[in-house]
């Protein structure tokens, strides 16, 4: 128990014995009088059963107090725990809250269900930076080849820029075929001056242009990261970028051996995933204590699942010094790896808080 739940017990007690003893310190005049009476010489007895009355003080002193421990027992072992106090005692298997599928949201696409990069496409989606073609409830197409306009909206939405680009969306960037994507401008301003991507020297951008593996992971290093682009050795381009991004977790579970190689739209999504968990640097090199480059508000939770219900998740989450926390849930959740909620108890899981800080995603990485 709490030392809340503690205190809350001694007050109950306390407020028991108070109230006996004041149904008790009633019969105190009657009392006085037939002591008075006596020394007077008065013929009064001794008021008949008065050991009996004391006895039966006592009893209804222990019963209060009996009732008030019996009410605190039942309410911290059947009612739903809430806030961030500790979880049942015991972590079984098994959730005591019944179905509560009701927040799981429908699949953000129809075509990614088993795809490697269900999780991400979904994550990203659910932070704005991917819609695929048809919007949600479409397909997303994880396999084709991510533009370089469509890489400057994910890249954006994953570091927390999309009101800067929303800002921006009415500012025509310097590049010779900006006409031809006007819909991007502000996530391509964003990414301009972020350093992220660059033009042509021929002074256009090629908008609908492939990102190869190489350049996604050379523009992540040099631009998303704070600090990194300074770690990079000296040597030949791309293996010298493609070794520290590998090397720094830039990658994650990413092949990207064939550099040259289109990157596909799920793969950088896993990519971001990636990055948005790299540490910045400061100027000598050292991890920023400011943490992972995440949207402002968002945090992830990595860890095994104890117990859930339609109001929040148990989570012992390896980010949090080791201890369970409950998270409450989103009015909408979207769910990978699992059909309910029920079948996260007992599995490692990735869960993921939106700025109000409620789940709005999680993934079973492993049961």
């Amino acid at each position: 128990m709490q030392v809340g739940d503690w205190v809350n017990l001694a007050l109950g007690a306390l407020t028991a014995i108070a109230v006996s003893w004041f149904f008790y310190r009633l019969r105190a005049p009657h009392r006085v009088s037939r002591r008075a009476g006596r020394k007077k010489g008065d013929n009064v007895s001794p008021a008949p059963g008065s050991r009996q009355q004391r006895r039966t003080h006592w009893i209804v002193t222990l019963a209060a107090i009996g009732v008030v421990a019996g009410a605190f027992w039942l309410s911290t072992r059947w009612l739903p725990h809430s806030g961030n106090a500790s979880p049942p005692e015991t972590h079984s298997i098994t959730s005591s809250f019944g179905d509560v599928e009701g927040v799981i949201a429908q699949p953000i696409f129809t075509d990614i269900a088993g795809h490697d990069a269900e999780g991400e496409l979904t994550l990203m989606a659910v932070m704005g930076g991917f819609s695929g073609d048809s919007g949600f409830g479409g397909a997303a197409e994880p396999d084709t080849p991510i533009t370089r306009a469509e890489f400057c909206k994910m890249t954006v939405f994953a570091i927390g820029k999309g009101h800067t680009a929303f800002g921006l969306s009415g500012l025509r960037p310097s590049y010779s075929d900006s006409a031809s994507f006007a819909w991007a401008w502000g996530y391509v301003n964003v990414a301009t001056q972020l350093r992220i991507m660059f033009g042509y020297a021929d002074g256009s951008f090629r908008a609908d242009h492939p990102v190869t593996y190489a350049e996604a992971v050379a523009m992540l290093v040099r631009g998303v990261v704070p600090g990194h682009e300074a770690q990079v050795p000296s040597g030949v381009w791309p293996l010298n970028y493609l070794y520290y991004g590998i090397e720094a977790g830039f990658t994650g579970t990413v092949d990207v051996g064939l550099a040259n190689l289109p990157c596909t739209r799920g793969d950088l999504a896993r990519l971001l995933f990636a990055t948005m968990q790299v540490q910045p640097l400061d100027d000598k090199g050292r991890p920023d204590a400011d943490g992972a480059v995440l949207p402002d508000g968002v945090r992830l939770f990595q860890g095994v699942c104890y117990d859930v219900s339609a109001s929040g998740i148990w989570v012992e989450g390896y980010d949090i010094g080791g201890v369970c926390a409950k998270q409450a849930l989103g009015d909408a959740v979207y769910v990978v790896g699992a059909e309910s909620l029920d079948e996260l108890i007992g599995a490692h899981i990735l869960v993921v808080t939106a700025e109000d800080g409620k789940v709005v995603f999680i993934q079973r990485t492993e049961d």
